[in-house]
């Protein structure tokens, strides 16, 4: 069973917890760090220890220790023989991760929270810069480390995990959720960290940053997207930071030992208030799931589509838009390549030839001689024809990949121009709306509430909204290069089997949601040889892929609730049966409770 610690820290998730080969894990938990909380840097020694007796702070030594670990492995590493540099050929599944390198390596540059080398918090200035907390899927915090790095380093969530497996029974699995779970999960398998535990993870990225994310990386991290996360969000430590902003002033100024005391009251505050209010949280998410599930329910009716073949598409869709970067030839064939085309236009003279000639050789009043001489030609027209024809097909044969991409851009030039004029577009827009949340985070979490800080926030929004024309303005040309699009199509200026991309709407285009149009490409591929599959042409069919994975949520979430429930009675009868043991004990023996919880 899990440790008591665990069991005190949340009756819900481990009081009576035990591996449920049903579901893909049996706890989840999030991590999440906070540079707000820190401490100024004082001249002298340390403040007199004060220790609280239920405190949640991970010991120094052990923070030192897992830094000195992580380093020596990494070091180790580095030793080694490097490898080439990376290029698009080489893109490709990293060990058991189910997101490519690319997309991996997007999601690296595009989160600062990965670059451990990034400044959050001057170590000029202050001691302690921060705190990171391991919290459960209820707010209730399980372990604080106390961060003195100026960035967000990787050992102080490896020191975490390594934490709570090591209170925990070997056969229970743990689903987390981390705003960098991709980057973290992947340093774990390339540096072997964790190893003894990996195969207990079930990594997802928290709801409200997975924005920053690839699209690729989306569809395997995203909680909803992701078997076994019900609605759990990974954001409750965001409650949790608000929970105890009001101890950041006077935490500044305070003494090491005084401020870990200070936070330790106020978690044992919370955690006993949050007890109190644990029924309530479970019928809360009770009738969320109930509306969802309802809601859900009527679009899979509507949508009249079995959700056996639903399930099918949603595999198809997954396959697809994991996949690595298709490989680049080195060599263009540029020769042959330019024997195609000339054959094609070869050809197409042919036929305007040969045309004339039929056209001749029916038309009345023509003398008999020119009609013989015409005949013969035309047969001398359609033999050249289909010698070019042959020709060509040879050359074909031939080509690789790549160059048979570069001879249809090559062919219908007007088309490929467009689509990659529409790619640049779609690429700029989404960076700008990525830049535009990210820019707006701190302000959305943004703690203290002093004056000064009102109207910083203020001005910094007032200038982020001041862009807002410029995204709307870019989100009209990239739909006038869809509607070029669509009109070659039409046109037959384009490849067979060719689809224009879907426009997008102006309104809610801030949110980007993980169901937007905005992460869909399909249409603006490079390698779209196949015709368009059902998952993206089909209205129907996205919304009833959307309602299928919020169905299954909805049943995870009722499971995972129901097992909670049943934990809270395990622990209450325990914790009610050991208070009338103590009472037995004591000489006023006679005040125990006569009959049970009821």
């Amino acid at each position: 069973r899990p440790s008591d610690y665990l069991v005190s820290r949340c009756p819900a998730c481990f009081g009576g917890l035990k591996h449920d080969g049903t579901q893909s894990f049996d706890v989840a938990v999030c991590v999440d760090g906070n540079f707000t909380q820190k401490r100024r840097k004082k001249k002298g020694g340390q403040d007199p220890p004060k220790e609280h007796p239920n405190s949640v702070f991970i010991p120094e030594t052990l923070v030192r220790k897992m830094d000195a670990y992580v380093e020596s492995v990494r070091a180790a590493k580095k030793g080694r023989k490097k490898k080439k540099a990376r290029t698009d050929e080489d893109d490709c599944y990293e060990g058991p991760l189910k997101v490519p390198r690319s997309a991996l390596d997007t999601c690296e540059a595009s989160f600062k929270a990965a670059d451990e080398k990034r400044e959050k918090a001057s170590t000029q200035f202050f001691a302690d810069t921060g705190l990171m907390a391991l919290l459960c899927r209820h707010d209730r915090v399980l372990w604080l480390v106390n961060m003195r790095s100026a960035g967000e380093k990787q050992y102080y969530i490896l020191l975490l995990l390594e934490m709570l497996f090591q209170h925990l029974p070997l056969d229970i699995l743990v689903g987390l959720l981390y705003d960098i779970a991709c980057q973290t999960n992947r340093s774990c398998v390339i540096f072997g960290f964790l190893g003894r535990y990996l195969h207990r993870l079930v990594w997802a990225v928290s709801v409200f940053h997975a924005y920053a994310h690839a699209w690729a990386c989306q569809v395997i991290y995203h909680p909803l997207k992701c078997v076994g996360f019900g609605f759990t969000n990974g954001e409750g430590a965001e409650r949790f930071w608000f929970s105890i902003s009001k101890l950041i002033g006077y935490l500044r100024v305070a003494g090491y030992h005084h401020r870990l005391f200070s936070i330790d009251m106020q978690v044992d505050y919370d955690q006993k208030g949050g007890l109190l209010r644990m029924a309530s949280w479970l019928v809360r998410r009770t009738l969320h799931c109930e509306e969802k599930l309802r809601e859900a329910t009527e679009v899979l009716a509507h949508c009249e589509i079995p959700e056996a073949r639903l399930r099918a598409l949603w595999k198809e869709q997954v396959d697809f838009q994991t996949r690595p970067l298709p490989r680049r030839a080195k060599k263009q064939g540029e020769t042959a390549i330019q024997t195609v085309l000339l054959g094609d236009k070869t050809v197409a003279t042919l036929k305007k030839r040969l045309a004339v000639l039929e056209n001749k050789i029916s038309r009345r009043g023509t003398p008999l001689e020119e009609v013989a001489s015409a005949q013969s030609a035309a047969e001398e027209t359609r033999e050249a024809i289909q010698r070019q024809k042959t020709n060509i097909a040879r050359i074909l044969k031939q080509l690789d990949t790549s160059d048979r991409a570069t001879l249809q851009k090559l062919k219908y030039r007007d088309y490929f121009s467009t689509k990659l004029s529409a790619q640049t577009l779609r690429a700029r827009l989404l960076q700008k709306i990525m830049h535009r949340k990210l820019e707006f985070d701190p302000i959305e979490r943004s703690v203290r509430r002093s004056t000064s800080e009102q109207k910083r926030n203020s001005h910094a929004s007032a200038a982020i909204k001041k862009r807002e024309p410029t995204i709307r303005k870019l989100v009209g040309t990239y739909n006038e290069e869809c509607k070029k699009l669509c009109k070659l199509i039409k046109e037959k200026k384009a490849p067979r089997g060719a689809i224009p991309p879907e426009q997008l709407e102006v309104e809610g285009i801030f949110q980007l949601d993980v169901d937007d149009a905005i992460w869909m490409d399909w249409g603006l591929l490079d390698d779209e040889d196949t015709p368009a599959p059902d998952w993206y042409t089909s209205r129907e069919v996205r919304d009833g892929i959307r309602a299928l994975l919020t169905k299954d949520r909805c049943a995870e979430d009722v499971h995972r609730l129901a097992r909670e429930h049943v934990h809270l009675r395990i622990w209450f009868g325990a914790e009610w049966a050991a208070a009338n043991r103590a009472l037995a004990g004591t000489e006023e023996g006679a005040l125990a409770a006569p009959n049970g919880p009821g």
